[in-house]
């Protein structure tokens, strides 16, 4: 059993453990280990879905067919226990095939962490294990450059007394806190994960949902080189997909070819045939406005300077932060509110409309069926550039990264060769490379 001789530590915040213990007299007989992994669940998801408590205000989904495999048919017993003696409250929200119901600590428990412990005697336990175990022979079948990476990633080092400080001080958020250090603990534990996303292709780690200042307490001589302005740069690539023939200087309008592949028939497959057809029609209220649209568009994200322009453009209503999390919202949030009529983050978009007005319709219209098949395309592209290529590439060639989606860390002294790598990679994609930005990593 190793590591876990003892049990499998898991975190709950010490005034909701402190107020489970005082009114466990009512428990009718249910286990205070399933009570654990469920508090500690409400922690611990955040810390490999990142973002998940912005985008729920605080409440986190609980997969009910989950829960159920877990505790068993009873699971429903200890929710109600844990709600009616308001140790966590629910958004009662459920859409079905999209959202679980949402729970979250009642504020006035919300608390540092505290340690309890599953017992090796637990079923619990037992099934935490089988689970590790079955994680490792998925490992097992992963391809020989990743096999590589993992290894690597296994032996990183951390400054933990400086990191863990730094989360007391510098996060106001309790559960943002909790989440922080969580995902350390984690780390300091070896509790690791590294593997790809079945629906995205994305290599997940503690590194990839880690808050960025955290990365700065990495050990060691390391630099970290990041694609500029990476999630306009995969939508600027998806357009070209969809409008070929607004690029190009055989077509007499002088701007450069933006790619050398071709992904149009995966493009219809993903969106459908009837989806692209109308989105080609939107050019066709004034096509030279489009197309000045579109080179627009591709002077900033080529050039590397889309948030700083879009600043300029918006008047410095916002900061340059506030714009990268407004990319997010416009092209992966659904169009509307819970299937109302109501637009969903309608400010933001405003603001995107507002200097890209053809784009915005497109983005719109792209997400009108499935919002999601949009963001997994474009995250799929990621996946298939940084790690499919460009990671595969640096292994090769004897550099290994620790990579996070659309950027990688690697030794300061490999930072010349990395790069040159790296753009030999995009002219696969891109006849005008992107740019990259490169940050020492202080520790």
């Amino acid at each position: 059993m190793g590591k876990y001789k003892f049990g499998i530590k898991r975190y709950v915040p010490q005034k909701v453990l402190a107020k489970l213990r005082a009114c466990w007299k009512d428990n009718n007989g249910l286990e205070i280990e399933y009570f654990y992994y469920i508090l500690d669940l409400i922690t611990r998801i955040p810390t490999w879905n990142k973002g998940i408590l912005d985008k729920y205000d605080g409440f986190i989904p609980l997969n009910a067919y989950v829960l159920k495999t877990v505790i068993g048919t009873n699971y429903s017993h200890y929710i109600k226990f844990l709600l009616n003696k308001g140790i966590i409250t629910s958004d009662k929200i459920y859409v079905k095939n999209e959202k679980s119901k949402g729970y979250k600590f009642t504020d006035m428990l919300e608390s540092d962490l505290e340690e309890v412990l599953i017992p090796p005697k637990h079923r619990l336990y037992d099934l935490i294990i089988k689970q590790k175990n079955n994680q490792k022979k998925n490992y097992s079948r992963q391809e020989d450059y990743i096999k590589i990476m993992r290894k690597y990633f296994y032996k990183i080092q951390f400054d933990f007394p400086n990191a863990f400080a730094w989360v007391e001080k510098e996060i106001t958020s309790q559960n943002k806190k909790n989440c922080s250090f969580l995902s350390l603990k984690k780390i300091q534990e070896k509790d690791f994960f590294f593997d790809r996303n079945k629906t995205n292709y994305r290599l997940d780690s503690n590194l990839t949902n880690l808050k960025r200042e955290l990365k700065s307490f990495l050990k060691g001589d390391l630099v970290c080189i990041d694609l500029k302005n990476s999630q306009p740069v995969l939508l600027n690539y998806l357009l070209f997909q969809i409008f070929p023939i607004y690029w190009g200087e055989s077509e007499g309008r002088g701007a450069p070819a933006l790619c050398f592949s071709n992904r149009h028939d995966e493009v219809v497959e993903t969106f459908g045939r009837y989806v692209i057809r109308e989105v080609r029609k939107i050019p066709q209220k004034d096509e030279k406005a489009f197309y000045e649209e579109f080179i627009r568009f591709h002077k900033w994200t080529m050039g590397g300077i889309f948030y700083d322009e879009f600043l300029k453009h918006i008047g410095g209503e916002l900061t340059r932060d506030e714009v990268k999390k407004l990319m997010f919202k416009v092209m992966y949030s659904p169009n509307f509110i819970n299937n109302t009529s109501m637009v969903l983050y309608q400010k933001e978009k405003e603001y995107f409309r507002q200097v890209f007005p053809y784009i915005s319709h497109i983005i719109f219209a792209l997400k009108r069926k499935d919002h999601t098949l949009f963001s997994v395309f474009l995250q799929k592209l990621e996946s298939e550039l940084f790690i499919d290529k460009m990671s595969k590439a640096l292994v090769e060639r004897g550099i290994v990264p620790l990579t996070i989606h659309d950027s990688f860390i690697i030794e300061r002294k490999d930072k010349e060769r990395a790069s040159l790598i790296a753009k030999e990679v995009l002219k696969e994609y891109f006849l005008e490379n992107p740019k990259f930005s490169v940050e020492f990593i202080k520790n």
